[in-house]
């Protein structure tokens, strides 16, 4: 089986039982293993559920717009990302606020669904990782290419296996 590329631990992250489906209880569950609250992650799963396509193959095939960082296979497209931060990067201090964060979104959303959808996305983004009043370069990559998924799969299996 190939390995799968920055998109597919993207999106296949909230698919928690690999059925090829989203559920809010997925999603909900998948929130809380990010980091978000119980009570945090139960306001926004019903959102993310009516926001995303149920099916995960449709959901794989969006392009991720708030920065364009998917090439149109899945794979993380480095220069694309550093490109947009670099641009969203306003004041230059190598990370990005709520406001950059909102414009960064605005300026590659291509429909009002796309800008809501970018928004929302790295406003949890930032909930969950802004770190003296912004995002790092290096937390928003890992979000994007995958790693921070990765990382927390990792754990939870090794977690796992020192419960057997």
């Amino acid at each position: 089986m190939p390995t799968p590329d920055a998109l597919d631990v993207h999106v296949v992250y909230f698919d928690r039982n690999r059925d090829g489906t989203f559920t809010r209880a997925e999603i909900q569950k998948a929130l809380e293993e990010l980091g978000f609250s119980r009570l945090t992650a139960a306001v926004v799963a019903p959102v993310l559920a009516l926001a995303l396509p149920a099916d995960v193959a449709a959901a794989r095939r969006i392009r991720h717009a708030d920065s364009g960082s998917f090439d149109r296979d899945g794979r993380f497209d480095d220069t694309a990302f550093e490109d947009w931060f670099r641009r969203t990067d306003r004041d230059g201090d190598g990370g990005l606020g709520r406001w950059e964060l909102l414009v960064g979104s605005w300026r590659l959303a291509d429909s009002p669904t796309a800008l809501v959808a970018s928004v929302g996305e790295l406003q949890l983004v930032y909930t969950l990782l802004a770190e003296d009043g912004g995002l790092t370069r290096q937390a928003i990559r890992e979000f994007l290419d995958g790693e921070l998924f990765r990382r927390i799969m990792a754990e939870r299996a090794e977690i796992g296996r020192a419960h057997v």
